[in-house]
């Protein structure tokens, strides 16, 4: 469900509006922190290398979550 417009005829509950909120909140800190992870640039021939190189940064941020 999309976070709503303040002006929305159709709105949600506080409760349901605050949850979104917070999960949203959540999610964008977790990309934030592995995209500060990735270097400026990455350097892939194939589109197969590049799938893999980003899947194991997403990997790698897994990693040092679960130890820390």
């Amino acid at each position: 469900m999309p976070i709503r417009k303040k002006n929305s005829k159709r709105k949600h509950g506080g409760f349901v509006e605050n949850g979104k909120k917070f999960i949203r909140k959540r999610i964008e800190s977790a990309f934030s922190v592995i995209k500060q992870l990735f270097p400026a640039h990455i350097h892939a021939v194939t589109h197969q290398g590049f799938e893999l190189k980003v899947l194991l940064f997403v990997l790698a941020y897994g990693i040092e979550k679960a130890m820390f």
